[in-house]
């Protein structure tokens, strides 16, 4: 029986590591896709080998050069076996400047954010197989971020995407998505100011997710829930409500 394998964008840390355990412990082989991140992206696929031999391997990806998606995607099969989960977690976060904005900036966020998903869930199709896609979301993909234009459209766009994929790759593939709300701080100086201890205090639930609520939410998607397609799970303590 061949075995279950993930392919995770912006795997190396943070969410998308902790989602990349979560499907480890549950015996998948893990492709762990990174851009930059490359010294977490070694260590973290060493501490998965270690759990389990020869379960997990990191590649380097350019989500930006959207020509070579097809020949990654190609060789990411080549490693494991066919894919059965696509969790397209990468994604540019900065503040934007409307005045000054540029096409560069605004492509740029468009393409990692939006158009390299589709890509790779359209290889996703090719393999005509019954498999899982999950898209990454942000709650602010439903009511926009101030100062965050294009990384809150990219991301309303990677939305409406993810019910168009449903759609049109049923019924061999499900695709669903995840909206996280305040699960970690973010690290960049430029972003820290749109959430506070106090925006966390008046959630109905009073505290920040963790990493693993999203993990956990991606493998009952994943695999608990196959009657599930062109949803989107809101993980975010309450905070849509108001």
């Amino acid at each position: 029986m061949s075995p279950n394998v993930l392919l995770i964008t912006g795997g190396a840390k943070r969410i998308g590591v902790e989602i990349a355990k979560k499907f480890h412990d549950e015996g998948y082989k893990i492709i762990l896709a990174f851009q930059s991140s490359s010294a977490e992206a070694a260590k973290a696929v060493c501490e998965l080998n270690k759990l389990r031999k020869d379960s997990a391997v990191a590649k380097k990806i350019d989500l930006v050069d959207l020509d070579s998606l097809d020949a990654f995607f190609q060789e990411c099969k080549e490693t494991f076996g066919p894919l059965t989960c696509l969790i397209n977690n990468a994604s540019v976060f900065a503040p934007t400047d409307l005045k000054n904005v540029s096409s560069t900036e605004l492509k740029r966020t468009f393409d990692i954010n939006l158009i390299a998903p589709i890509i790779l869930s359209k290889n996703m199709a090719s393999q005509k197989m019954k498999s899982s896609i999950i898209n990454i979301l942000d709650i602010y993909a439903e009511k926009p971020l101030a100062s965050y234009f294009s990384y809150t459209i990219s991301k309303a766009g990677l939305k409406m995407a993810t019910k168009a994929l449903a759609k049109e790759l049923g019924p061999d593939i499900r695709v669903n998505g995840v909206s996280p709300g305040i699960i970690l701080w973010p690290e960049d100086e430029e972003n820290k100011g749109f959430i506070s201890e106090e925006v966390v205090e008046n959630l109905p639930l009073k505290k920040k997710g963790k990493p693993i609520d999203i993990a956990n939410t991606c493998y009952f998607l994943a695999e608990v829930a196959p009657f599930i397609t062109g949803e989107i799970v809101t993980v975010d303590g309450g905070q849509s409500l108001s």
